[in-house]
This record gives C-alpha cells, structure tokens and sequence, in this order.
C-alpha cells in the first residue's frame, strides 16, 4: 500500500494504477469475494469484495494495519492511536443499519451505511453496502 500511494499520491494513474491497486485487494482470507479471476496455479484471485461490513473493515484494516477488525470504527481507533503519535489528522467513522423495504416486493432489507473524514481536512466519503442483493457505493464529497 505504501508504494501504491507514494506512485499515485492523487489517485489517478489510469491503467497502471488499478493493474496495481486490484492485487492489493484479493486474496485476503478473512474476506468473502464475490467472484474469482480464472484458476492458475494458485486457484484464481477473489475480487468483488462481498458488500458487508465486516468485509469492508477486513479489507481497509489488511491495507493500513495487516491484521483483520470488523468494524469501520475500529479501524478508526487504530488509525487515531497511530495518529496520536504522528501528525496525521483524525478519523472520524460513522455507522449505522437502515431497514428499507424492497422495491421489488414486500421484503424489508438492511443497508449498512457509513461516514468517514479525516478531521479538519475537506471532504467526506459516503459508503453503503446492501447484502441481498448485494450492491455497494460510495461517493466522495466536500465538506
């Protein structure tokens, strides 16, 4: 992860950022992925990281950490201890469970939502993740 964003400190980097950034995200153990690359020597790569909660915080917690957490705020009281001691700014996480009925039929269903910013910095990033079926998005906003 360090030479990824010390190459691409601005995100961008086309092609050659998403051949290198994709390997970062597969085969993590703890991690249900949703589709596998076709089978070579070491079985396939997963990718399409199933759209869960915990999922997500064993992804983000693998790159900054390399161990596994299963919520989006403990990955941010780690990030804050480590912050304590460096000059990065905070992270502040929000999460939350919404129960919505589907529009397809009369079955209610949950949607993980979540807010992180890093404190005095612009922008905000806004995830939601829905298991059935399973869909997820984020968007990045200003403050």
């Amino acid at each position: 992860l360090r030479e990824w964003t010390t190459q691409f400190p601005r995100g961008g980097g086309g092609f050659e950022a998403s051949a290198r950034w994709f390997p970062l995200c597969q085969r993590h153990p703890s991690v249900t992925y949703l589709s596998r690359t076709p089978a070579d020597e070491t079985g396939g790569n997963g990718y399409e990281v199933s759209p869960t909660r915990k999922d997500l915080a064993h992804v983000v917690s693998r790159l900054l950490f390399g161990i596994d957490v299963d919520t989006l705020s403990d990955v941010a009281a780690m990030w804050n201890d480590h912050a304590h001691a460096t000059r990065y700014p905070k992270l502040e996480v929000e999460e939350r469970v919404d129960v919505f009925r589907s529009i397809a039929g009369d079955e209610h269903r949950l949607r993980f939502i979540a807010r992180a910013r890093l404190v005095d910095e612009p922008g905000v990033l806004h995830l939601e993740l829905q298991e059935h079926p399973p869909t997820a998005s984020a968007v990045s906003t200003p403050c």
